[in-house]
């Protein structure tokens, strides 16, 4: 980080982008419902965090 330039934007040094996604579930949805055997739209009593490399 060099400075921000307002409030959407920031001038910074060049980086090396790490490809991480990072998946935050409350609802049982897609490939968690099907993979944990849930019912669509189940809402889940714990929020599931996963994380996926690119």
């Amino acid at each position: 980080f060099i400075k921000r330039l307002n409030m959407r934007e920031q001038l910074v040094r060049q980086v090396e982008i790490i490809p991480i996604e990072v998946v935050v579930r409350n609802v049982a949805a897609g490939s968690l419902a099907t993979r944990l055997g849930l019912e669509e739209g189940e809402r889940l009593p714990r929020s599931i965090v996963e994380y996926y490399y690119k």
